[in-house]
């Protein structure tokens, strides 16, 4: 793999090679975009193209000398990646780099150091980190990944150069999954999870992976489908209920599958442009079941799954959103 593979994010390419070439290097980035859209990745091939003993007139890396090998195998002594610990990266692991910031690269040009989900520091990581972004030692490259710069203090991004990666074109994330999983895939479900993905790489192979997660989406559509407004079901009500008894995590992918079905009634209502739609493989359903809701209680019923995890994480009571959510669902439009 090399800069020659990273798809749908030329001006991050650009940016970064055009440094290279111009001998414009800086001491730290910041690589902010979504999540799964090549960060981590183009990171990687970054410290590649600078160390690479032989790269090519493009300046990209040869792929096959002795440095490259290394850090395709993340084993190089002078590449180090630094990723949360139970959610958090801590101040005792700003320090570890700090410590080890001062010692010369041992085989490299560059040393790196990838901070991964930057937005997981703490304040006193964060502020740690700020003194050696102030003074930054020689030889020493830090790439901060996060998903948005106003995750983080003001300070740091101030001393970062940000290059942004921009969510992936449909087209291009299927050329990327095509390649990674043409076997597996046929072309309808291809489309299917590079809608559900949203632009992001991760997901697409985080929903290839969960072969349960369809399995799971086509229950939860079906019970959708199921309920109508004005139209009280005990069943459904119940059912509704469970996904809030489930861990958190679990309730989160329930109300994306809702999130996405709610948005594609909304969406056929106001602009039926099918290339739009998360659950294409519905179409004909959502068309039917779109003609008998309101855009109030759709935009009511959207607007509160939205709020859901953040009244979850103010210790709200799950039975409770339970109920207010199916109510949204079947209720009185003014409800």
């Amino acid at each position: 793999m090399s800069f020659n593979d990273i798809i749908g994010q030329e001006k991050a390419k650009e940016l970064l090679l055009r440094s290279i070439k111009e001998n414009k290097i800086s001491s730290s980035y910041l690589f902010w975009g979504k999540e799964g859209v090549g960060k981590k990745f183009t990171a990687l091939e970054f410290a590649k193209a600078i160390n690479c003993l032989h790269p090519g007139e493009d300046f990209t890396s040869c792929e096959n000398c002795y440095s490259c090998s290394k850090i395709n195998k993340l084993c190089s002594p002078d590449l180090n990646i630094i990723e949360p610990v139970k959610n958090t990266i801590s101040i005792q692991q700003i320090r570890d780099l700090q410590h080890q910031l001062n010692l010369k690269p041992l085989e490299s040009k560059r040393k790196f150091y990838i901070i991964d989900r930057a937005e997981k520091m703490t304040e006193q990581a964060e502020n740690c980190l700020l003194k050696t972004l102030e003074e930054p030692p020689p030889k020493v490259i830090i790439i901060l990944i996060c998903q948005h710069p106003g995750y983080l203090l003001p300070t740091i991004i101030s001393r970062c150069q940000l290059i942004n990666f921009t969510t992936l074109k449909s087209v291009n994330l299927k050329r990327i999954i095509s390649t990674l999983k043409k076997k597996d895939l046929d072309d309808e479900k291809l489309e299917l999870i590079c809608r559900l993905a949203r632009g992001s790489v991760g997901k697409a192979l985080n929903l290839i992976s969960k072969k349960e997660y369809l399995k799971k989406r086509e229950e939860i559509l079906n019970l959708l489908i199921s309920i109508s407004p004005k139209k009280y079901d005990l069943l459904s009500f119940n059912r509704i209920k469970d996904f809030f008894s489930g861990t958190d995590d679990q309730l989160e992918e329930a109300i994306e599958i809702m999130l996405f079905w709610y948005h594609d009634l909304l969406f056929i209502q106001e602009l039926p442009i099918h290339r739009y739609l998360f659950n294409i493989d519905k179409l004909s359903i959502l068309q039917e079941k779109s003609k008998i809701y309101s855009l109030k209680r759709l935009k009511n019923i959207l607007e509160y799954l939205g709020q859901i995890k953040e009244l979850i994480e103010r210790n709200i009571n799950k039975q409770l959103l339970a109920d207010e959510l199916y109510l949204k669902l079947v209720g009185e439009d003014g409800d």
